[in-house]
């Protein structure tokens, strides 16, 4: 007969009188056994009681060396092998089990830990299955407390089989209950342009970069669930207890946003309030992640745009997951996989309506979805061809021709050609070709995206060259897909293709590309570099006129004059090397045909003659 202690909860005098109830009704011939789960670090004193009290009866005394088992585990056989041998006569050897301990049982603890947690002690205090409590602190957003309280709520017969639904039930009940009253219409956030600092390394890893864009750009910083240690910060938006707790002596008043959910000091009791259960429920998935619920708020206030630091998502692999000391943190590999799945698919709903500017890298930004405009800047007047975008080539004007080719890229939501001339504007609107007019004072193509991104909302505006009416659909696509991967990470991308025909280099019409050994962009020049001291013979490679530009990086453009090594080497895109930003550069196997003068008609005709092109 067996005394079991599922739970690790059974305490002294609960074990005698089971003990003294089995020694008065079950006969002295038959065994009592004792099998403990070790919540409550119970199972070795017990097992000590039992051992003194059954002087007349044989005994059975389940153990694992190391305690080793499911959970809180069990009886240490060591322990037990030592205290018999200090109580009777020596017959265990102690040095082998911890032999074993030491080469083969400690790894397998780190790996896969068991033994006495918070989680397993308030199972047992409360006699509740251990799962409960172990689910709640996976939470990472609730005190010990709130979870003792959600535990308790169960009911005697619900706490012994572990019910998923029961636990979800109770755990939307709870964050659902107001704590402090919403008032954010009665005390709204002020105007502008914001960005969310969520607490990823991130922010930390890259923390000048980001002040200094929010200093440029002249936005208003919110950070989520943490105070930061340097740098300005306008707003402290907290929906997490624990976080809450944690910061609570350096949360300035006057900045706080809470959630309804929040137990909140004294000193905070007139801070913004939002309604929990309102942000959550904004998103179909409905997450509680601090950062979602931020981005839920802001879009109900109005905002249309929000720029996003920080928000990393949760590195199964890492350390730390948090720019600031987390010794708490999420750590179970498939509780941060959950939460990675459920940011990932409300930010993707987010994004339907806000459009979202990341500073940092996000395991997030692949999925999220891109708005590419293609447009196709068209002037009219030029010394070495007039009328060029117009030329008929094969019986089709070529500006057409390169609007047809555009419109088969994958990845472009729109075509827009952009031109100060009404000749083209007219052609545009026979031919069925979407055309928008632009100001006569653009000196460059890049100063007429610039305009068209004044007017239009999209995420990434590709410049596509009107006198490449052979340009490929796929190059397009790799600046589109590049964008996606790393999304404002940079401001401009650029597509480069290695040279391969003999003297090539050494036309000072074909532009050479110097990229660094992450493929961003050092310099562009018409001389053919890099020049090898070394006399080995340098690889050289040209750039290819397929640009991607974020809106940022449009406006900056727009708003400097030329730079040194612009003016010098006539190309644009040097200005923003000039200017110290990042070019992503992706290399290609697609090349084009450029139209600069009337005898390059005569070269495409050919080449969509020789059917090459498929």
């Amino acid at each position: 007969m067996y005394i079991v202690d599922s739970f690790g909860s059974m305490g002294r005098e609960t074990f005698k009188r089971l003990f003294y109830l089995f020694t008065n009704n079950v006969r002295t011939d038959i065994r009592i056994g004792y099998h403990s789960h070790n919540n409550l670090q119970l199972a070795y004193s017990n097992a000590m009681d039992l051992v003194e009290l059954a002087r007349k009866r044989e005994v059975i005394l389940d153990s694992s060396v190391f305690g080793m088992g499911r959970g809180a585990g069990n009886l240490n056989t060591e322990l037990l092998a030592g205290y018999l041998n200090e109580r009777f006569t020596p017959r265990y050897q102690i040095a082998p089990l911890l032999e074993a301990i030491d080469c083969h049982l400690d790894a397998i603890h780190k790996e896969t830990p068991w033994g006495y947690s918070v989680a397993h002690f308030l199972s047992a205090s409360l006699n509740c299955h251990p799962n409960y409590a172990t689910y709640l602190l996976g939470k990472k957003n609730l005190s010990v407390q709130s979870i003792r309280d959600l535990l308790a709520r169960l009911a005697p017969d619900q706490r012994q089989r572990f019910s998923q639904d029961i636990i979800d039930a109770l755990y939307e009940e709870f964050r659902a209950g107001q704590h402090v009253q919403a008032n954010i219409d009665a005390s709204p956030l002020p105007e502008g342009d914001v960005c969310v600092l969520a607490p990823g390394p991130s922010a930390k890893l890259q923390h000048g970069e980001i002040q200094e864009h929010v200093e440029r750009q002249g936005l208003r910083v919110i950070a989520v669930n943490h105070v930061l240690e340097q740098g300005r910060v306008d707003f402290a938006f907290f929906s997490n207890q624990k976080r809450y707790d944690r910061f609570i002596d350096q949360i300035d008043p006057a900045t706080l946003i809470a959630t309804s959910n929040l137990s909140l000091h004294a000193r905070h009791q007139r801070a913004r309030v939002a309604d929990f259960g309102e942000l959550v429920n904004v998103t179909t998935c409905r997450s509680d992640n601090a950062s979602i619920l931020l981005l839920n708020l802001l879009r109900s206030l109005g905002h249309q745009q929000v720029t996003v630091a920080g928000l990393d998502g949760y590195d199964v692999a890492a350390a730390e997951n948090y720019s600031y000391r987390e010794p708490g943190g999420v750590l179970d590999a498939e509780t941060m996989r959950r939460d990675n799945e459920s940011v990932q698919a409300a930010l993707t709903e987010v994004a339907t309506t806000c459009r979202l500017r990341f500073l940092t890298p996000s395991r997030f930004l692949v999925a999220l979805p891109v708005r590419a405009c293609g447009v196709i800047p068209a002037r009219y007047k030029s010394s070495r061809f007039e009328g060029k975008p117009l030329a008929m080539i094969a019986g089709v004007p070529m500006l057409e021709r390169t609007y047809r080719q555009a419109q088969k890229a994958a990845f472009l939501d729109r075509v827009l050609v952009a031109t100060d001339d009404e000749r083209i504007r007219q052609f545009c609107d026979d031919a069925g070709l979407e055309v928008t007019m632009t100001s006569e004072s653009c000196l460059t193509g890049t100063d007429r995206l610039a305009e068209v991104a004044g007017r239009f909302e999209y995420d990434l505006f590709v410049n596509i060259q009107g006198d490449e009416p052979v340009i490929s659909p796929e190059a397009i696509d790799q600046v589109v897909s590049a964008y996606r991967q790393h999304r404002d990470e940079f401001l401009a991308y650029n597509l480069y293709k290695r040279i391969d025909a003999a003297g090539a280099a050494a036309r000072d019409t074909i532009i050479k590309v110097i990229i660094d050994e992450n493929e961003e962009l050092v310099y562009m020049s018409r001389l053919p570099v890099p020049f090898s001291k070394s006399g080995e013979s340098p690889a050289f490679y040209k750039q290819v006129c397929v640009y991607g530009f974020t809106p940022e990086a449009l406006e900056m453009f727009a708003s400097h004059p030329k730079t040194c090594n612009e003016r010098f080497e006539d190309i644009e895109i040097l200005r923003f090397v000039d200017l110290g930003c990042r070019v992503k550069m992706i290399e290609t196997s697609y090349d084009s045909i450029a139209v600069d003068v009337p005898e390059d008609i005569k070269l495409v005709e050919d080449w969509l003659a020789s059917g090459e092109h498929g």
